[in-house]
């Protein structure tokens, strides 16, 4: 969970690794697990905790796809090296980096508006359109809850008494359809363009933060993803949801597999939802957010079953 540490010990950190003059020091309430600073000194800054136990690889890895997509002119933060001229610093023995501050709110704090979700589907396929080609390396990652490692999660059906039936519904439509899903195109991805993650400034997409779910994996992924975090959760879903899919669609079309599989691919990022959120409730990770996820997506796979495919593709223009 999201330690919180003594503001003096941080700000002599800064002062000792980055040459900072820390002015002011307040820490982001978003996010379940890392710490986050806002950092004032000659500029603003964030200052990132990697409290979840990260193998440094993979932290080293989030950071060089930054990198990448900053150089492709996306808009991600930037990495500052310390004083050592290393990326990543050991904090209180845990990783750290000092990255670039995006001002912004985050999309959930927002209306949203036609051309808001206009600019976020657009957003999405340009990235994905300039960053496609990044050549993930070959690290072990069988712990991501991607749409290939999903029956993971598998485990966790089997403590949910009133909602295993559906659940376990699902998993198997997802083993029958694995094969197919294995051969939709195939691409390194943000793999979280949710409502905590996508910043806002003056009615635009300002940034988008939070690599830490980044992997390589079906490129229909990102569009799946950012549809369950921000529309499903707000009035009039469907509305929402086909303007931002429609947006992405135009720059960034669906071939036949992605458009055969779409419906069910949708039921397993709501399966896997509810299943992580209840691994973490099991593992004594508990908080009001997670259980609002595992609730709230379970109620929503819920209102897809009983909408059935034809009316969940017709609500999204498909």
């Amino acid at each position: 969970m999201r330690q919180t540490f003594p503001e003096a010990t941080v700000k002599a950190f800064l002062k000792q690794n980055y040459g900072l003059d820390v002015q002011e020091l307040s820490s982001f309430t978003a996010g379940v697990i890392d710490t986050n600073y806002h950092v004032v000194a000659d500029k603003h800054y964030v200052f990132k905790i990697f409290n979840s136990g990260l193998p440094l690889e993979e932290i080293r890895q989030q950071l060089d796809f930054m990198i990448f997509c900053k150089q492709q002119a996306q808009p991600v933060q930037a990495v500052y090296p310390a004083k050592n001229g290393e990326l990543i610093v050991s904090f209180e023995d845990i990783p750290a980096v000092l990255l670039e501050y995006i001002d912004g709110e985050m999309i959930k704090e927002v209306a949203l508006t036609e051309g808001l979700l206009t600019d976020l589907g657009t957003v999405i396929a340009e990235f994905q359109e300039k960053t496609r080609e990044y050549a993930w390396p070959q690290i072990d990652e069988k712990h991501k809850a991607d749409f290939l490692h999903f029956l993971q999660f598998e485990k966790y059906a089997e403590t949910m008494e009133d909602k295993k039936a559906l659940l376990t519904q699902i998993i198997q439509e997802y083993k029958q359809a694995l094969p197919r899903i294995k051969e939709c195109r195939m691409a390194t991805v943000h793999h979280d363009f949710t409502h905590e993650n996508t910043l806002i400034k003056d009615g635009r997409i300002a940034g988008v933060v939070d690599f830490g779910n980044a992997t390589h994996t079906i490129l229909v992924a990102d569009i799946i993803i950012s549809i369950s975090a921000v529309c499903f959760s707000r009035e009039k879903p469907f509305t929402t949801a086909k303007i931002l899919f429609q947006a992405y669609t135009k720059h960034a079309p669906l071939n036949a597999i992605e458009k055969k599989l779409l419906y069910t691919l949708f039921k397993v990022r709501f399966t896997l939802l509810c299943l992580w959120a209840q691994g973490e409730i099991l593992d004594d990770r508990d908080c009001e957010g997670i259980r609002w996820y595992r609730d709230y997506s379970y109620e929503f796979l819920e209102s897809m079953v009983e909408l059935g495919e034809k009316g969940f593709l017709e609500a999204l223009g498909v």
